[in-house]
């Protein structure tokens, strides 16, 4: 099976970052499409959604410029939507036609893992294509720290 289009499902630079490495090392990389998709979860308060969209829409254009710098020969496009993630992911992948997801996780465990879920594993699980998860994705802190990050990388 051949891939031609896959769903980045990025939660933060860190997430990207990892991606764009896994993204380096495919050797057929020039026949693919790729969607960034970063999905805002609706559980937040209106001030604190507004703040959050503000930087998912500015995370989401510096990701689409990084990654269509690194890899000019990609078809690459972005989507920034709301909701729950595992939800969204995988209604997104199936729309879009996706033949696999990338998504990260954090390695989370114990009663973390069990309060928090796993978006990975819930998105493996319910995806009607291939599921590829890059593990212990760290979250990052800070934007600042953010925008050094992409440019580093």
């Amino acid at each position: 099976m051949m891939i031609s289009k896959i769903l980045l499902a990025v939660e933060d630079i860190d997430g990207l970052i990892a991606m764009e490495e896994f993204i380096a090392q495919l050797r057929w990389r020039e026949s693919i499409r790729v969607k960034i998709l970063h999905v805002i979860e609706l559980k937040t308060p209106i001030p604190a959604w507004l703040d959050s969209r503000i930087r998912a829409e500015a995370f989401m254009e510096e990701a689409l410029d990084h990654l269509s710098g690194r890899f000019p020969e990609l078809d690459i496009e972005s989507s920034l939507l709301e909701g729950s993630a595992r939800d969204v992911i995988v209604a997104k992948a199936e729309d879009w036609g996706a033949d696999a997801i990338l998504v990260g996780t954090e390695g989370r465990h114990g009663l973390d893992k069990f309060f928090l879920g796993s978006v990975s594993k819930d998105v493996m699980i319910n995806a009607n294509c291939s599921v590829i998860v890059l593990r212990n994705v760290k979250s990052s802190a800070n934007s600042t720290g953010d925008q050094k990050k992409l440019q580093q990388a």
